[in-house]
């Protein structure tokens, strides 16, 4: 689900909070969430404050390697 901040979105992993406020046409999901509760909802669990982050990391992923290789890279 992606969730507008602002001047950007988010993909995020919908809870019931999420999906009750993005139900109701008249709520501003960037007014409810900000970036400034982020940190407090990571750190604390409380996904209410913040929802929870997915696939940001997605477009880092250069290279798909088995497992072995992996492994063979952290030990060598």
């Amino acid at each position: 689900m992606l969730v507008p901040l602002k001047n950007m979105k988010m993909r995020v992993i919908p809870n019931k909070k999420l999906l009750d406020l993005s139900a109701d046409p008249n709520v501003d999901l960037s007014e409810e969430y900000t970036l400034m509760n982020a940190p407090k909802g990571w750190m604390s669990g409380d996904f209410d404050l913040f929802p929870a982050g997915a696939s940001q990391v997605a477009a880092l992923i250069k290279e798909v390697k088995p497992v072995k290789a992996i492994i063979d890279e952290m030990v060598s």
